[in-house]
């Protein structure tokens, strides 16, 4: 019964975005669900977030869009204003878990010495030789270790309260499309980290981030939330030229959605081609035009109708086991 709604809501979802005119504005009507089933969790910095420490060297972190355990970990780094290198590892099809022949990154998950199974989110923390599993054990170690001297926003404290917390799960249900961050499309990998600065709420850095997931493309996500103060100080100034700003990163005139206090994002830089870039759906076009190679079969890999637990134990949060699974979240293969 569950594949049943779940395949109605695909088809639903892709015939909506696929619609002329009206398909961009329902696009980023559905992207925007998960902000306020979530609320906005990972849209906003805490004050005080500058007492803490930062990690020696980049994190990385091997997920994709449609893990609702992901989510939880990103808007976790994302109210951290923490910078962490994705390796995006979206399943190669819903008929099978543990697929993994043609993917990009998730053999480097299965080989990795702390790793060997395929679960994500998973978290590498180069600088204290840290890799890890489970997003709730990500979380506090993110929080032990670069949120000890920040006080928990409102918006992403409440998503740890039940039920709200399986809301994650929820929030998965308006962005079904297999191109939306869940099965990889076929895709040449670039020679160089694009680099992307956004927040994990915005509907359209989603949009985004879920192109750049589909295509396995890596890149560096530079969260930048809402009272990042120094973060966005940082990027207006490294920027200012392309942003319409002045030397003191403050919008000229004509910068609209800078003098309204929206920012610019997403903002794109890809180093292959010396482009830089915002508006959502210039961008996605843009990477599908340069990387992408080859389509998804959507009649098996990408048809969530074939929706399968083969491969799966009894301890795997599968639909079929439903939400009640996600306290088992450290067994899940996906």
């Amino acid at each position: 019964m569950a594949t049943v709604v779940l395949s109605f809501l695909q088809k639903l979802t892709s015939f909506a975005v696929s619609l002329p005119v009206i398909g961009r504005f329902l696009d980023v009507c559905l992207a925007t669900m998960p902000l306020f089933l979530r609320f906005g969790a990972g849209a906003f910095a805490p004050s005080n977030i500058s007492e803490c420490k930062r990690p020696k060297k980049r994190l990385i972190l091997y997920e994709y869009e449609g893990c609702p355990f992901c989510r939880k970990v990103r808007e976790t780094l994302s109210t951290l204003c923490l910078e962490v290198e994705i390796r995006p590892c979206p399943r190669e099809t819903f008929s099978q878990y543990g697929h993994c022949d043609l993917s990009r990154f998730r053999p480097e998950v299965a080989k990795h010495p702390k790793g060997g199974h395929l679960r994500f989110p998973f978290l590498i923390d180069e600088g204290n030789n840290v890799a890890m599993y489970d997003s709730d054990d990500i979380i506090k170690y993110l929080w032990q270790h670069y949120g000890h001297a920040a006080d928990m926003p409102i918006s992403l404290f409440m998503t740890t309260i039940p039920p709200f917390t399986y809301f994650s799960f929820l929030a998965c249900a308006f962005r079904l499309s297999p191109s939306m961050g869940w099965i990889r499309t076929p895709s040449k990998k670039p020679e160089k980290l694009l680099e992307l600065w956004g927040f994990e709420s915005s509907p359209f850095c989603r949009i985004v981030r879920e192109t750049l997931c589909t295509l396995e493309i890596p890149y560096i996500l530079h969260n930048i939330p809402h009272y990042a103060v120094e973060k966005r100080l940082e990027f207006a100034k490294k920027f200012n030229n392309e942003l319409k700003l002045n030397k003191n990163g403050l919008p000229l005139e004509g910068a609209t959605r800078l003098q309204l206090g929206m920012g610019k994002f997403p903002w794109l830089v890809d180093p292959n081609t010396n482009v830089s870039m915002d508006e959502s759906g210039e961008i996605v076009k843009y990477l599908l035009k340069q990387y992408k190679i080859g389509e998804i079969d959507m009649k098996e890999a990408g048809n969530i109708s074939h929706y399968s637990t083969k491969g799966a134990s009894k301890d795997h949060g599968t639909i079929y086991g439903g939400v009640a699974a996600s306290n088992k979240q450290d067994k899940k293969h996906q």
